[in-house]
């Protein structure tokens, strides 16, 4: 299991459960968002909001709602599997 340096990941309860479900625990390093794939989902969504921002004058639940439908639907699309890529690249 490969997990980031959130503070509730440190938890002694979460660690002891996770540990009867995975061999290993691993952490990755601080500060590596290119080892993270969210991080890659993130940064697909916040292309989208500006996208939208600039396109239409709507509410930003809105925004963020559409933003979040086209990040969803890139999925099988080639901008996604471009991150992907980068993310592979990095790991």
């Amino acid at each position: 299991l490969v997990m980031d340096n959130m503070k509730c990941h440190f938890n002694k309860y979460l660690i002891k459960q996770l540990k009867l479900r995975f061999n290993r625990i691993l952490y990755i390093p601080a500060f590596t968002p290119s080892f993270n794939l969210i991080e890659y989902l993130f940064e697909l969504l916040k292309r989208n909001l500006r996208k939208l921002n600039l396109q239409k004058k709507i509410s930003s639940e809105q925004m963020f709602e559409e933003g979040l439908d086209n990040v969803i639907s890139n999925f099988t699309n080639d901008e996604f599997r471009k991150l992907q890529i980068r993310y592979l690249k990095n790991i």
